[in-house]
């Protein structure tokens, strides 16, 4: 991705999987600005950069010229959580990691009827041994999951 637009554009669509106006809702436009900027009738100004970055909480960088990653991990105590403990393993340790949460997130768009992670390698079939065997699904409570498996 090159340029500014396309990077919104692979945002909205492929990260954040919205359409058009649920992205313009959720920073406060209209969708045909949210248009005219994939498109290019329109530049982005700094303000909307910022707001993007802000709501989504995506890199700056990343979304001004194409540099590091999508999101900051900084910014989101989640990842930031998930980065301190995938550091602290050895390598085969974080290709279990990496395997289940490709698996699981197939597992998830399937049940959404989205499409699945972009293969880099081999997708597994199957869940790491040790790990849950059905998803979660996007409208319940992982808690409520957690403890049904801990019953069960």
């Amino acid at each position: 991705m090159e340029t500014i637009e396309q990077r919104v554009a692979f945002l909205r669509k492929k990260v954040l999987g919205l359409n058009q106006t649920e992205f313009a809702v959720r920073i406060g436009l209209k969708q045909s600005v949210v248009s005219q900027w994939e498109v290019g009738i329109t530049p982005l100004n700094d303000k909307n950069i910022i707001l993007i970055c802000h709501i989504f909480k995506v890199n700056e960088d990343w979304l001004r010229y194409g540099v590091g990653e999508v999101f900051n991990a900084k910014d989101d105590p989640i990842l930031q959580e998930i980065m301190e403990l995938v550091e602290k393993m050895d390598e085969p340790q974080r290709h279990v990691v990496l395997n289940y949460v490709r698996w699981f997130f197939s597992e998830q768009q399937a049940l959404i009827g989205e499409e699945s992670l972009p293969e880099k390698g081999s997708k597994p079939a199957s869940p790491p041994v040790g790990f849950p065997l059905e998803p979660i699904r996007p409208d319940s409570d992982p808690s409520d999951f957690i403890e049904k498996k801990r019953i069960g």
